[in-house]
């Protein structure tokens, strides 16, 4: 039994070695065969949304001001929560013009699946002192799995979480970043973020380098 054990140790010893020197800095080094060997191990993710969205991935939606981002983004989530619990993280719009939106001039109401929340802040709510906004939003967002379970989370929109400039999504990186990790740090939950940002204004016609 010791030699089993001793065994175990050794070739957990030889791994973590072998990984080691496959790291370089900010990367990680694998031929291209190691690579789909890895990855032919784990799950396929699931189509949640006509081929545009799949579970575990962080999904970017973005397009000019006034042309439907928040419409289509409740869309998606709608048709999502047909089948799980969806959060839709609404940053736009007040309840009332949320009831304004999916009525007829308030009267005759649409009627959404049960299984999507309509997420929003909470009013007249202070920071905790000495945390940082963006430390604290995350630890919200875990709370709301928690509490509801939820595995896809739709954010509308992005830059308006971050600065009440929408034009200013430079600034929405860092806030990115520690989505990615609580995206890695909940893999295994199978979750998935979706973000909608307005593209800057631009006098001239949009072209590619303005996506750059």
């Amino acid at each position: 039994m010791f030699e089993y054990l001793d065994s175990v140790v050794d070739d957990l010893k030889k791994r973590e070695a072998e990984d080691r020197s496959r790291e370089a800095g900010f990367f990680y080094i694998r031929t291209a065969n190691e690579c789909i060997k890895d990855a032919s191990k784990q799950k396929v993710p699931r189509d949640l949304f006509h081929s545009l969205i799949f579970e575990k991935e962080i999904t970017f939606l973005f397009a000019d001001t006034g042309v439907g981002k928040s419409i289509f983004a409740v869309q998606i989530a709608n048709e999502i929560s047909s089948k799980q619990k969806v959060l839709y993280l609404d940053l736009e719009l007040s309840e009332k013009q949320f009831e304004n939106r999916y009525s007829q001039n308030y009267d005759n109401h649409y009627k959404f699946n049960d299984n999507l929340y309509r997420i929003d802040f909470q009013r007249q709510f202070s920071l905790p002192q000495g945390v940082h906004y963006d430390d604290f939003f995350i630890e919200s967002i875990i709370k709301l799995i928690d509490k509801t379970g939820a595995k896809i989370i739709i954010i509308d929109n992005m830059t308006k979480l971050i600065s009440s400039d929408t034009d200013s999504a430079k600034s929405a990186k860092p806030l990115m970043d520690k989505l990615c990790d609580l995206k890695f740090e909940y893999l295994n939950r199978q979750n998935q973020i979706s973000t909608f940002t307005h593209t800057k204004r631009y006098q001239s016609a949009i072209q590619y380098r303005h996506f750059c």
